[in-house]
């Protein structure tokens, strides 16, 4: 996976979603990420437990939702 450097820390929020300070610099992907894509690591990384949060309950719905998780007999299955 490629990355970019994000070196603006303290940025101002976005003035339409009110989201996108961040007070630190990271990287993020260069390309994006489709919810098969994603589900797919989540079922490798993410089955037995979730310490990371890479997974978000708002991820089912939304305007960016599309992840489904369930929950089956200890174990964690995400669908798109």
């Amino acid at each position: 996976m490629e990355f970019v450097f994000i070196g603006d820390p303290g940025n101002e929020n976005d003035p339409i979603y009110d989201f996108g300070y961040v007070p630190y610099v990271y990287e993020i992907g260069k390309y994006e990420v489709t919810n098969e894509e994603y589900a797919a690591f989540l079922n490798a990384v993410a089955k037995f437990d979730d310490p990371y949060s890479l997974y978000n309950p708002s991820m089912s719905t939304g305007l960016f939702g599309g992840i489904e998780r369930f929950d089956h007999e200890g174990t964690y299955q995400y669908s798109p």
